[in-house]
């Protein structure tokens, strides 16, 4: 069970071939119903078609707590939906694929996994530069989005408390400062940087440092992705504690 220092608030859900980080809403004891809120969001599985299995067991309470069901922090669910409108393996019991088109998809695989071992540079330039790589594209891609969220977090917050704030920010049709992210955004930004950031960290954790410069550099980068994720927490805080979010 998840101790009360260490609340749930992230799971990984093995979809298919794809490992998803899904992060959940700051809460004591988030239900199984919030878990399926956010990979509907993510996946655009419609919620009542997602069914999650953990430890061989299908989750159906969507109003027990991920507790009851044995999950911790960082626990792994695997999800049984439909991915591009195609069933994914397992949807349908039962279901097996003829030999010839499994073992075409076998080739296919092994094939795949040589390209990328092939194409992987596990030398100590190689490395600097995967992590270079994933930390120019979090500043490039997500660090804009995070001081939008920032200034969207502060906007909103100084218009709940002065109304007269809009007559420095100019409210668009919707009531809420041009520029501004509204609430309903605001939300949906959150899940969306927490997810990619947590992905970067991910990436980051995956590069085999083997020496003193790849593991100072990956230190490096990981300092920065982290602090950009408790920017973001931080003001997530800030919104709901002033009633924007």
């Amino acid at each position: 069970m998840a101790s009360a220092s260490k609340p749930i608030r992230r799971i990984e859900v093995a979809w298919d071939r794809d490992r998803l980080q899904v992060v959940l809403p700051r809460s004591a004891s988030p239900k199984l119903a919030d878990l399926k809120t956010e990979i509907s969001a993510i996946t655009s599985i419609p919620y009542e078609q997602i069914k999650l299995v953990y430890c061989g067991m299908i989750m159906k309470d969507d109003r027990a707590t991920l507790e009851r069901f044995g999950l911790r922090d960082g626990s792994r669910v695997m999800l049984i939906g439909t991915k591009g409108g195609v069933p994914l393996q397992g949807d349908t019991p039962g279901q097996k694929q003829s030999s010839s088109h499994a073992g075409a998809r076998e080739a296919q695989d092994q094939a795949a996994r040589s390209r990328k071992q092939n194409e992987e540079d596990l030398s100590e330039g190689g490395l600097l530069k995967r992590i270079q790589d994933t930390v120019q594209g979090v500043r490039t891609d997500l660090l804009p989005e995070v001081e939008q969220f920032e200034r969207s977090t502060l906007a909103l917050g100084n218009a709940a408390s002065a109304p007269s704030e809009q007559a420095v920010h100019p409210p668009t049709q919707n009531g809420t400062p041009a520029g501004v992210l509204t609430p309903p955004q605001l939300a949906f930004e959150h899940r969306k940087l927490s997810e990619l950031l947590l992905r970067s960290l991910l990436t980051l954790d995956g590069v085999q440092v083997n020496s003193d410069m790849t593991r100072a550099a990956r230190k490096a980068a990981v300092k920065e992705v982290q602090a950009l994720l408790d920017r973001v927490d931080a003001n997530w805080t800030k919104a709901k504690t002033l009633g924007v979010a």
